[in-house]
């Protein structure tokens, strides 16, 4: 050690002669062996101005030492460094940012705020200086600590000196200098003084976070033992306590930041002294005589020290995590949460208790995601770290919400309870049905929750279940052992055919489990065990469909064609084999046609195994392999026996693969379906000469079209025989001016219908075909027949459905392909559709719900269809998608049919809200017409459309009140996320309030809709709110409008047209808060809230308010925001800590709900982004 001091002492002797040779060589930096051990006066020195001073020396003497106090060099050398204003310690490389060269006068940068912005590598020195100040000079050390967390907030303005005296003469206590404080950032003046440092998401706000936390985490070590037995009844506490209950959110999260640091550090000391407790004990049962009476005296020491320690672990405990693990800000609770799950790790000895785990339970059922992601992550370590056995009670009481949150809706919190799960099933904390139910998760539409899945059934039931299986049947047979892999194989398909036994395509499953069982996506060991015969181990009967279903799956993915997409349908596919895709395909065809002829007769086999001569990869097969020629032959014998549309469908895929396709043995399969091709179009022709003459069909007849039919969705069989296109034009043309009942089975007219589209949708591919004559005459006798059975009162709805889909597929085939091709335009004309729209106006404002019963309100056509076992809301769905066929794909359709069928996608929702909203997003981004001149009238129309059905509903009773609030609010959300070019949104502005302010009566009734149309005038420039003003006042005029007296209801039109004029004189002067004079952000005590409809409507002789949805959507967003403000509090109420009243106040003042709120400033909440939360709050 003197050695070492004498070392140094020489190293800085020769630095100090170095410096003076400035004038020969550059001046070196001085390194420091420990970075970052600063004293702090270095830092409050001016060596800026050391160096001017250096510089202007002509003598280039050495520079003194900066000079220091007795005290300050007295207590450098009780640290072990030198004194203040010299350097302390040796040689050694510095790291790049040490704090060396601070500037001259005390700035922001010198204050313990600026060493943690932008001095990481002082704060161990800055937190062993402040604790030395403190004992000097307390109070001063309290007003410097207090005013770092404030700036550290961001406020600009601190608190004074006086305010930490005990002089103050005052009548003020610590909350009340914060509430103070606090209200000052709060109110108008200093609304925008204050930059959080700690938020957010960014780099810096990442770095600033840690250099906070890491400075508390060194006050707490380097603090002195007896100050650290009392910390909490150290004088600053009290200001943190007040700063973490303030209605302050930035100051509540660096509060709350601190005291769970400090906590944190705090177990660290516990555990240290536990630690040196267990080598005391050791030392102490073995020592003798007054060794042991010294022993005695430390235990009993460190045992004071633990004591104090849990003391102010508690203490800290009761008066901030009780209260912050239920604050309003999600970012305190997630803090609080992940801090208790820390300390329960760290410290077991106190915090392994039910009164503290309970916090982490009831984080579980927080309404924001990462509250419980940070409950769940504490929990899995709790798990992890083996503390399963002292978790018993809280694992009964909380191991159901954990299994509940496996179908959480945030997929992070999904994963991690699936994680979660996981652990607690290999330690046998879930129950079997709770695993079961894991299981089932493999049909999740989301990849990554499918993965983890896999990886759960990997550790639960392949490792433990079937492991254990199978060293139960091994020792049973020892000699005969069962292999392995095919006894696992087994159980996975017990488990998978117990779990997704109802999935009609296993690909996504089985792209789960394969990474994790590679045994899965051996083929030649999926085909021996299903050409098995009937052994004591066999499958049973669902479970070899199961085995089947995932060989058609293995087969998918090996090959890439796992999608249903049938883009290439009319155009055929080129298969480009892989080697692995080769390798799987020679080898499943080789076991194919045994598995074709052992399961013939048994149609739930017949589909996955057909399936597979789909995803075969047709050039991986040379000519000389005749295995090709038996799979023909087999598919042929399978379509012409098949009934069911999967198997015929499975079929015609495999048709396409083995017509269509390019490879070597085409030709010779080609000749050996010939015969199979000319059967389906002669049992067609049969069927069409039965129907020209006039005679019934037969059920044998129907099956023949419904073989043919399916077939030709996937072959062209029109070209093999030109003579089939005639034998549908006969059928179609038979439908459509058919009097007679019963003739046509429905189902047959379908797949006659359908065949009528497989026509056109081939020859829209066919390059080559000049005349359209015959393709016109086809779509045209398809159109007649949807037409009229759209007309018909007496079809089921599974015809309607049909016919509403060939039109709509129509509609898309000629809208893409037709339009200008060749010499003419062959699109559809513009009144092709006009029956479908009044069908679909029907049917989608028709009530149907997904019950079989018909609602009270259901339209009298569709009370008059007959029973058959279709679910009603598949027709409304059915439409609502055909819609947005005819929107998307229709050119030259009437403008006023175009603007029907807009209204229908925009308005009516009771199918599904998720799908209206995907489908509103489509009809608006489609709708658009050509000329931009007639974008802003267009949509008026449109909009006048759903204005006009709400008013005639409300007249004519003919939808219940909730039905037509619905209608409303998708009419205020039309509105509102409606995005025009700047030109169109003026005029259609100017256009809306001709047609609002514009009535023969004079009652204004559709003034109700500026509420709506304010939402679209926040688009509008300065410029254009200007003239847009100047038109309001001269319609006023025009319409004898008088605007000057204020009205007394706020919700006659007057004062609802003077609302809208202060929103575009806000516009116009350029406001930076729109909402401050105009349309106020939506309550229940506004009237835009509380209808859009019109205010006053006879209804049999009497005045009525029957609202919409409440105006407007944003009206229902405050509402459910307010509803959730009184019912949240409830819902996580919790006990709460001691503390004063006033303390109390504040933290039940802090623990509200969020508000809801206008995001963007114009006193509007945002529909799109903000739906209504509740069916109480649209009522």
């Amino acid at each position: 050690h003197l050695s070492g001091l004498q070392l140094r002492r020489e190293t800085d002797s020769y630095r100090r002669m170095a410096t003076s040779q400035r004038a020969t060589r550059e001046r070196k930096t001085v390194n420091y062996k420990e970075p970052g051990q600063i004293p702090l006066s270095i830092l409050e020195k001016d060596y800026t101005e050391k160096e001017d001073k250096i510089d202007e020396d002509d003598d280039f003497e050495a520079p003194r030492p900066a000079s220091a106090s007795k005290a300050a060099r007295k207590r450098a050398k009780t640290d072990g460094g030198s004194a203040p204003g010299t350097p302390s310690g040796g040689g050694g490389k510095r790291k790049s940012g040490n704090m060396m060269g601070p500037p001259a006068a005390i700035s922001a940068n010198d204050s313990l705020s600026g060493i943690v912005l932008n001095k990481a590598s002082a704060i161990p020195m800055a937190a062993k200086s402040w604790w030395a100040s403190f004992e000097t000079d307390p109070v001063t050390a309290v007003h410097k600590l207090t005013n770092m967390v404030l700036e550290m907030t961001g406020c600009r303005k601190t608190l004074p000196l006086a305010c930490f005296q005990e002089d103050d003469e005052t009548d003020m206590d610590v909350d009340d200098y914060i509430k103070q404080l606090v209200e000052h950032y709060t109110s108008a003046s200093g609304e925008g003084e204050l930059v959080p440092l700690l938020s957010g998401a960014n780099k810096l706000a990442k770095r600033n976070q840690a250099n906070f936390a890491d400075f508390w985490e060194k006050w707490v070590s380097h603090a002195p033992e007896a100050e650290l037995q009392i910390l909490h009844e150290n004088p600053f506490c009290p200001w943190l306590h007040a700063m973490s209950t303030s209605q302050l959110q930035p100051l509540r999260i660096a509060a709350a930041t601190v005291g769970l640091e400090i906590m944190l550090a705090l177990v660290g000391k516990a555990n240290d002294t536990l630690d040196n407790m267990s080598s005391l004990q050791r030392m102490y049962e073995t020592a003798k005589g007054v060794q042991k009476d010294r022993l005695k005296e430390q235990l009993d020491s460190k045992r004071e020290i633990r004591t104090n320690a849990e003391v102010t672990l508690g203490s800290f405990f009761n008066s901030l995590v009780v209260h912050r693990h239920r604050d309003i800000n999600h970012e305190i609770r997630t803090k609080s949460i992940k801090a208790i799950g820390e300390l329960v790790v760290r410290y077991k000895h106190k915090f392994l208790d039910n009164s503290y785990l309970k916090y982490v339970g009831w984080a579980l059922s927080d309404k924001h995601q990462d509250v419980r992601l940070a409950a769940l992550g504490a929990i899995q370590s709790f798990y992890t770290e083996n503390l399963a056995n002292e978790l018993e009670m809280f694992t009964s009481r909380f191991k159901e919400r954990v299994h509940q949150m496996r179908l959480d809706k945030d997929k992070n919190v999904q994963l991690l309870a699936i994680e979660t799960a996981k652990t607690m099933a290999e330690k046998e904390l879930l129950s079997a049905d709770q695993v079961e139910e894991m299981y089932h998760l493999l049909k999740e539409d989301d990849a990554s929750v499918r993965s983890a899945v896999a990886d759960f059934i990997q550790s639960t039931y392949v490792d433990q279940d079937l492991e254990s299986a199978y060293e139960v049947a091994a020792k049973k047979t020892p000699k005969n052992k069962p292999d392995k892999e095919t006894f696992m194989l087994k159980g996975m398909v017990e488990m998978i055919s117990a779990v997704a036994g109802d999935m009609h395509h296993l690909h996504p499953l089985i792209e789960s489990l394969q990474t994790q069982m590679p045994f899965l996506s051996e083929v030649g060991l999926l085909c021996s065990v299903l050409l098995e015969e009937n052994e004591d181990d066999s499958l049973e009967a669902d479970q070899r469909v199961t085995l089947a279903e995932m060989l058609e799956a293995v087969m998918a993915l090996a090959t890439r064609n796992t999608g249903n997409d049938d883009a290439d349908r009319f155009q055929g596919k080129k298969n480009v084999a892989s080697k692995s895709g080769k390798e799987a395909c020679l080898m499943v065809a080789q076991s194919l046609p045994a598995l074709l002829r052992k399961f013939g007769a048994d149609a739930e086999m017949l589909e996955p195994l057909v399936l597979i001569v789909d995803h075969l990869q047709m050039d991986s097969f040379s000519a000389k392999d005749k295995v090709l020629h038996e799979v023909a032959d087999m598919v042929s014998d399978v379509t012409l026996k098949a009934q069911s549309d999967d198997l015929l469908d499975a079929c015609g895929r495999a048709l396409a693969n083995l017509l269509d396709s390019e490879y070597a043995a085409r030709s010779a399969v080609q000749g050996r379906l010939s015969t199979l091709l000319t059967s389906l179009v002669g049992d067609v022709r049969k069927a069409s000469n039965a129907c020209n003459q006039g005679h019934k069909l037969t059920v044998l007849n129907g099956m023949a079209i419904k073989r043919a039919t399916t077939v030709a969705g996937h072959v062209d069989l029109f070209a093999m025989d030109p003579a089939l296109r005639q034998y549908v034009v006969v059928m179609l043309k038979a439908v459509a001016e058919n009097d007679e009942k019963g003739k046509l089975p429905g189902a047959m007219i379908s797949d006659i219908m359908v065949m009528g589209v497989a026509y056109v949708g081939h020859r829209a591919g066919d390059e080559e075909l000049k005349d359209m004559t015959e393709v016109l005459e086809v779509r045209d006798c398809v159109l007649e027949c949807a037409n009229e059975i759209l007309r018909s009162h007496n079809v089921t709805r599974v015809l309607k459905n049909t016919a509403m889909v060939a039109i709509g597929d129509l509609v898309q085939i000629c809208g893409r392909h037709f339009t200008g091709k060749n010499d003419g335009d062959m699109a559809l004309s513009p009144d092709a559709v006009a029956i479908y729209e009044e069908a679909s106006n029907i049917v989608l404002s028709s009530g149907l719900t997904y019950e079989y019963n018909a609602e009270p309100s259901m339209q009298a056509m569709w009370r008059q269809l007959p029973e058959d076992n279709t679910d009603p809301s598949c027709t409304v769905r059915l439409a609502a998608m055909t819609g947005l066929k005819v929107i998307a794909y229709h050119d030259g359709c009437h403008e006023e049919t175009l603007a029907k069928l807009v209204c229908n996608q925009l308005m009516y929702s009771n199918y599904n809200g998720k799908l209206h909203n995907d489908a509103v997003k489509v009809a608006m981004e489609n709708a658009m017409v050509e000329d931009s001149g007639e974008t802003a009238s267009f949509w008026l129309t449109v909009h006048q459309q759903m204005y006009q059905r709400i008013q005639e509903a409300l007249v004519e009773n003919t939808a219940e009140e909730n039905v037509i609030a619905k209608w409303s609010e998708n009419m205020v959300n039309s509105v509102s996320t409606l995005k025009l070019e700047s030109d169109d949104t003026a005029e259609y502005v100017r256009a809306a309030v001709d047609w609002i302010l514009t009535d023969e009566d004079g009652s204004l009734p559709r003034t109700i809709f500026l509420g709506s149309l304010a939402i679209q005038a926040k688009n509008l420039s300065k410029e254009q709110a200007g003239d847009m003003l100047v038109h309001l006042e001269d319609v006023c005029r025009d319409n004898s409008i008088e605007l000057r007296a204020k009205a007394n209801d706020e919700d006659s039109p007057v004062e609802l047209i003077r609302v809208f004029r202060r929103r575009l004189q806000d516009i116009n002067e350029g406001a930076a808060k729109r909402g401050g004079a105009g349309f106020k952000t939506p309550s229940k005590n506004n009237a835009h809230s509380r209808q859009m409809t019109p205010n006053t409507l006879d209804r049999g002789g009497a005045k009525s308010r029957r609202g919409s949805s409440q105006g407007s959507q944003q009206g229902s967003q405050q509402g459910s925001q307010q509803g959730s403000q009184s019912g949240g509090q409830k819902r996580r109420g919790r006990p709460s800590g001691g503390g004063s009243s006033k303390k109390a106040k504040a933290n039940a003042a802090s623990d509200e709900e969020d508000e809801g709120g206008d995001e963007d400033g114009d006193g509007w909440t945002n529909v799109s982004e903000s739906p209504v939360s509740s069916k109480k709050s649209r009522a």
